[in-house]
């Protein structure tokens, strides 16, 4: 039985731009879905009588009605189609595809012997996969080689179109504008690279290619993603999980990173990384920011011996606050955050400063009733303060959980000394992480195996500073850090602390209401100071948001307005 549906003129709205176009359709003799038509017809009642049908399998006989046989490399397989002799034009189709693989030679993926069978199986998934294109990006490679490699098909210049446009459209769904794909693992970043390149290579490998569009913006657009990839790699080579997951992808990041190069010179930069420093130029970056990603990279050098932090603030919908440490070898600390507030409805602000001397994320989380912040600051080469503040929702405790490196079975040792709980791992043979908390008298800590839990004893507002302090090989000497009082406006939460090792004693001061005056007295040295973030080293130092520093009897800057950052650190 079939079912009669005589449309209503309140779906005329619906129902009108399927009419027209499957008509367009029609008058351009586009290849319509055989299942489309039938469904059409049926359900809206229509008696639609089309000019071209895609109907699958693809018979031998439609097969060659995709094929332009009044090419003149075709001539034979013509002549024999008008003769109704299909196995002569199978067998002459075979012979033009032996003679004819364009600037790649005779080497092909069709089996030889029968090239008439194998490009059947490929009309019929090429054809699938330019109405369903899923994976997107995959499909779009596919149709985007076919099109470069069977100049034969009568539809070759609309599927170049569609591939370019397809192209385009991928690039500004898909992905971030800094080259991040927006799924955010590194498993669906390589899989783009690998197909973008897939198709780059085969088309920079004609001799006379058809053109294409969107060629030169795919050529730079795949040395962002890999570059993406690159800046973001950790020492040794490999990949910083995500989300605490380790994608099982074993791609080489070197062959990864050469892709964009089978097509194009290869960078002095890139050269350097890939190399280990043997050939080429050191590139002018070291610390890297995809702000748009959500990802933050410190490091002092490419070498595999560097100093490695991955800072991972995540998207509005899925805000994060993860790190992971990676220094001198190995991994040696990471922190997936606890979930502190329901981010669907809060507002997220990021900061970013990089120069030859420091680095600095911040990570502001706010609603309504509640704001949270984690911050790190990287001193080039040393050692890494991570600042984490909480205030408001009074139901809120904090609670983190830090794992010092990845091995379980390596015994932390810990020890409380003037106001600071210290933490750390000697492990013979390997480098070592220090951590040093100043404590508040806000929290207390649990161990586990590798594992530090700090939790807060009392509710917000909650400020914590971590000293985190990597150790190289058979580095023994352990920093001390000693809390100091700080005076600040009654309605500003400021702390300060120093990190007295190796001779060198540093200086800390922290707001957590931005700009205000703080002062303090270290060693008989009054220090003032108006702005946000202070480190001073003797008379040296790095200043956040702030216009104004004294020492003593001695004014080292004095600003009219405050400025983002400014540093008189020697170059290192």
């Amino acid at each position: 039985m079939t079912l009669t549906v005589n449309p209503s003129p309140d779906d005329l709205h619906l129902i009108q731009p399927i009419d027209v176009g499957l008509s367009l359709a029609n008058v351009q003799n586009l290849p319509i879905l055989n299942s489309t038509i039938e469904s059409y017809n049926t359900i809206l009642n229509r008696d639609f009588r089309y000019h071209n049908c895609i109907k699958f399998p693809i018979s031998d006989d439609d097969v060659f009605s995709y094929l332009n046989l009044e090419i003149p490399e075709l001539t034979s397989v013509h002549k024999s189609v008008k003769d109704n002799d299909i196995l002569g034009a199978k067998l002459a189709y075979t012979a033009y595809r032996i003679e004819y693989v364009p600037g790649v030679g005779k080497s092909t993926s069709f089996e030889l012997t029968d090239a008439f069978s194998s490009v059947t199986d490929y009309l019929n998934c090429l054809l699938q996969l330019s109405i369903y294109p899923t994976p997107p990006i995959y499909a779009t490679t596919e149709l985007a080689i076919a099109a470069i490699l069977f100049p034969e098909l009568r539809f070759r210049e609309q599927l170049i179109s569609l591939a370019s446009r397809r192209y385009k459209w991928i690039i500004d769904a898909f992905f971030f504008q800094d080259g991040f794909h927006k799924n955010r693992t590194f498993k669906s970043q390589i899989e783009s690279i690998t197909d973008f390149g897939r198709f780059l290579t085969i088309y920079n490998s004609l001799d006379d290619p058809p053109h294409f569009d969107c060629f030169e913006e795919l050529k730079e657009f795949i040395e962002k993603l890999t570059d993406a990839c690159l800046y973001l790699y950790r020492p040794d080579s490999s990949f910083p999980p995500l989300d605490g997951q380790v994608d099982n992808d074993t791609t080489n990041v070197t062959e990864l990173c050469n892709i964009p190069y089978l097509f194009q010179p290869k960078r002095e930069d890139i050269t350097y990384i890939l190399s280990s420093g043997k050939d080429g130029k050191q590139p002018s970056t070291l610390s890297y920011a995809l702000q748009d990603s959500g990802f933050y990279v410190m490091r002092d050098s490419w070498n595999s011996d560097a100093q490695y932090l991955f800072f991972d603030c995540g998207q509005p919908e899925n805000a994060k606050l993860d790190f992971q440490l990676f220094a001198h070898g190995r991994e040696l600390l990471t922190n997936y955050s606890d979930k502190l507030v329901d981010t669907a409805d809060s507002t997220n602000e990021n900061r970013w400063i990089s120069s030859s001397d420091f680095d600095y994320v911040e990570r502001w989380k706010k609603t309504v009733d509640f704001e949270q912040k984690r911050s790190v600051f990287y001193l080039r080469g040393e050692y890494f303060i991570l600042h984490d503040f909480a205030l408001g929702n009074d139901e809120y405790r904090y609670e983190q959980t830090f794992s010092l490196t990845s091995n379980p079975d390596e015994k932390i040792e810990t020890q409380k000394s003037s106001g600071v709980d210290r933490f750390w791992i000697e492990s013979s043979g390997y480098s070592n992480i220090f951590m040093g908390v100043v404590d508040t008298g806000k929290i207390e800590h649990k161990l586990h195996r590798n594992q530090v839990l700090i939790q807060s004893k009392e509710r917000c507002p909650i400020s914590l500073n971590m000293v985190l302090f990597p150790m190289r090989l058979d580095y023994c000497e352990l920093p001390s850090i000693s809390p100091i009082y700080v005076t600040a406006p009654i309605d500003v939460l400021a702390s300060g602390f120093t990190i007295d090792y190796d001779n060198t004693v540093d200086l800390f001061l922290i707001s957590d209401d931005g700009f205000t005056e703080m002062s303090a007295t270290v060693n008989g040295k009054r220090i003032e100071f108006e702005g946000e973030y202070l480190f001073l080293r003797g008379n040296h130092f790095i200043i956040l948001n702030a216009r104004y520093l004294r020492i003593g009897a001695k004014v080292l800057v004095k600003l009219d307005q405050p400025t983002d950052y400014h540093s008189n650190i020697p170059s290192m």
